[in-house]
Order: structure tokens, then C-alpha cells, then sequence
């Protein structure tokens, strides 16, 4: 059986499509799922940032090789000088573990778990997650989620949301909850508004905006 014989069974009359899946298995069911989503998010073009040049990534190795003392930090400065604008720590840092080359040194200091462990309960995070059905209809979960327990802690779905929406489950969330973080942290999606965010500024919680294009940087993910 295919996976336009399990469309054919999505649009059956309910108990025709009971009498349907009573002679098929669940791994099967599930497996035809994953094929209906995995064909819904196939992208014409490959995502993610495009591939480093081969004269960035030979700048790379050459300011490693004759500065051997400096971080992935200090190595992306000086390439970034000298006109690739796209290099960043990460790519640095990609760059010579594919060459073999050893971890850079770092100044010792509070580490992120130490951070997190101390302060947080006084760190929210905010994001989307999507949800796709046998039919191809795709939800888009808006959740809250406490970083230091990793507790969801509010969440509300929408099948077409937008900034206006996002704006009025950020009202709700000051008025459900008396205790809000110091801080939220979110990306820089569209559909977090300047109003969304002035909201819970005004109920006492500020907003972290990350970084363009930093995804590592955000928590929940």
C-alpha cells in the first residue's frame, strides 16, 4: 500500500476509515505519516547557510597556523577584517575540526550549566514548533518553557498565527501567571511584534532578542 492509498483512507467517511485501519498495523500507519510529512517539507533548495568559500576557509587555517594562541572568537575578528563577512566562531570552529586541528584554548569562567543552574528560574524562553497531520495540515505551537527545568509552562496552538495572535497569548500569559521571569528569550521571527514584547515589558519581565541567524542560541530547540 502507498501513501495516496493512505490519503484515500483520510478522506473516508469515519467509519469506513475505522474499517479501513482495523487490517492495517500501527507501525504501518505511522510510517505512512512520516512519508506524507517528509514529502510536505521538501525544500526546492537545500537550507541552512551556503557553503564557505575555499579562500575563507584557507584565511582560516593560515591566521590558526601563525597565531596559534588565539580562540575561534579572535580568529573570526580578524577574517571578518579582512572582508568575509559571513565567518562567525562556529564556522571557525567547524572549519578546523574538519582539518583535525585541536580545540582552541578558553579563558576559565562561569560556564552556561553554571549560569543556567543559578539564575534559571529567572529565564523564560519562547518559540514555535510545527505539527503536521495525515492530511497535511500543518498547526504551529506557540510554548513557554521554564530553562532551568526545562517545564513547559504555557502553550497554545494556531493554524494561521500571526503577530497580533502571538501579541494576545502574551497579554494572557502576564495575567495566568503572577510570578513572570526576569527575562524571555526569543528569536527574531516576525511574529514576535515590538507590541507583543512591550506587553511583558510592562508586566515587569524584559525581552532578549537574539542574534540574527544564531540558532544554537536558542534554548528550547
Amino acid at each position: 500500500m502507498t501513501v495516496e492509498v493512505a490519503l484515500a483512507c483520510a478522506r473516508m467517511k469515519q467509519k469506513e476509515l475505522l474499517d479501513c485501519l482495523m487490517v492495517i498495523k500501527p507501525v504501518t500507519l505511522i510510517g505512512w505519516h512520516r512519508q506524507i510529512v517528509r514529502g510536505h517539507w521538501t525544500f526546492k533548495h537545500r537550507p541552512g547557510r551556503p557553503r564557505i568559500g575555499r579562500d575563507a576557509e584557507q584565511l582560516v587555517l593560515r591566521i590558526d597556523r601563525e597565531n596559534r594562541n588565539w580562540g575561534y572568537t579572535k580568529i573570526a575578528g580578524e577574517v571578518r577584517k579582512l572582508g568575509f563577512a559571513s565567518i562567525g566562531r562556529s564556522t571557525v570552529q567547524r572549519i578546523l575540526k574538519r582539518h583535525g586541528l585541536a580545540p582552541r584554548p578558553y579563558h576559565n569562567g562561569l560556564t552556561w550549566a553554571d549560569f543556567f543552574g543559578h539564575y534559571g528560574q529567572f529565564v523564560w524562553a519562547c518559540d514555535f514548533l510545527t505539527v503536521t497531520t495525515a492530511t497535511r495540515r500543518t498547526y504551529y505551537v506557540l510554548f513557554f518553557i521554564e530553562i532551568s527545568t526545562r517545564r513547559i509552562v504555557y502553550w497554545s496552538v494556531s493554524e494561521h498565527p500571526d503577530g497580533n495572535w502571538v501579541a494576545q497569548h502574551f497579554r494572557d500569559l502576564s495575567i495566568v501567571h503572577e510570578q513572570l521571569p526576569r527575562h524571555l528569550v526569543h528569536d527574531r521571527g516576525s511574529k514576535f511584534t515590538a507590541y507583543a514584547d512591550d506587553l511583558l515589558s510592562d508586566a515587569g519581565s524584559k525581552v532578549i532578542r537574539l542574534p540574527v541567524r544564531s540558532p544554537n542560541l536558542n534554548a528550547p530547540r
